[in-house]
């Protein structure tokens, strides 16, 4: 059906680009259809919890990636300590 009306609205229903985003306009209208709200003021209200709640795995891990090319880094290198000077006589 969503197909039918794509092309009777003049979409190019032949074009993945344009069935593609026929079937957003499908959904987001399905959406506001059932619940009554805006999809983009719900999307709005679910953001800041979603970072709040994400954000902490993904600096976790840039700091754990971070972390592991300083000590690659200090391998690759060598340790400055091991070099070649003989200390005091």
């Amino acid at each position: 059906m969503t197909l039918v009306l794509l092309h009777l609205y003049g979409f190019d229903i032949d074009d993945p680009r344009e069935r593609q985003v026929g079937f957003l306009l499908a959904s987001v209208g399905t959406y506001e259809a059932s619940t009554g709200s805006s999809l983009v003021i719900d999307a709005a209200r679910v953001e800041p919890e979603a970072i709040w709640n994400y954000a902490p795995r993904k600096a976790g891990k840039f700091l754990l990636q971070v972390l592991a090319a300083v000590a690659g880094l200090h391998l690759w290198k060598g340790s400055p300590s091991s070099g070649s000077s003989a200390g005091p006589p």
